[in-house]
């Protein structure tokens, strides 16, 4: 909905294919947004390098984590959620949801909310998988929201173990958006 100059445009090789194309991930942001990102870090007194934009952070932690099997993370911010499914090191399932106002887990509202968006990232990857299956845990990082009570809320709500993913601290910060997340500059 937003016009191509006023778009940043990522990519990465995920995998070649046996017909000679590949498997590519683009993501897409706001360069505004981005820009409200790298002026945050300016006025904290650091300096943007390079941008990473989130799915490719969350990749990163996840194929570092388990670089064989499967390892799903998904990563609440402050108004938006993203998950991501690794399997075998590959990028198998990406999807984020963005809302307008932010996550209040004192708001139970917010809080129907925020399970509601989970549930249906994590049935969308159930219905995209080769194999129908969901995934059996959800490892949770936050920024801008206490990790802990995100993932006690999401573990009750799904009925699914949702362990913090605690081998990706930089995924997590309950003060603010995380430097190396969400159109991280570091």
């Amino acid at each position: 909905p937003y016009p191509i100059d006023e778009m940043e445009i990522r990519h990465q090789l995920l995998a070649p294919l046996p017909s000679g194309e590949s498997r590519v991930l683009v993501v897409l942001l706001q360069r505004a947004k981005m820009d409200e990102r790298i002026a945050a870090l300016r006025i904290a007194g650091g300096e943007a390098i390079d941008v990473v934009l989130s799915t490719l952070c969350l990749v990163a932690a996840a194929t570092q984590q388990r670089p064989t099997g499967e390892i799903a993370i998904l990563h609440a911010d402050a108004s938006a959620l993203e998950l991501v499914v690794v399997r075998e090191g590959v990028l198998a399932f990406s999807r984020a949801v963005a809302q307008t106002t932010p996550w209040d887990l004192d708001d139970p509202h917010s809080c129907e909310s925020l399970t509601y968006e989970a549930r249906e990232l994590l049935g969308a990857y159930r219905r995209e998988s080769s194999d129908g299956v969901g995934v059996e845990a959800v490892h949770i990082s936050a920024t801008g929201l206490p990790v802990e009570r995100v993932a006690t809320l999401l573990e009750d709500a799904l009925g699914k173990l949702c362990p913090l993913a605690n081998f990706a601290p930089q995924l997590n910060s309950d003060t603010g958006p995380c430097p190396a997340t969400f159109a991280g500059a570091y």
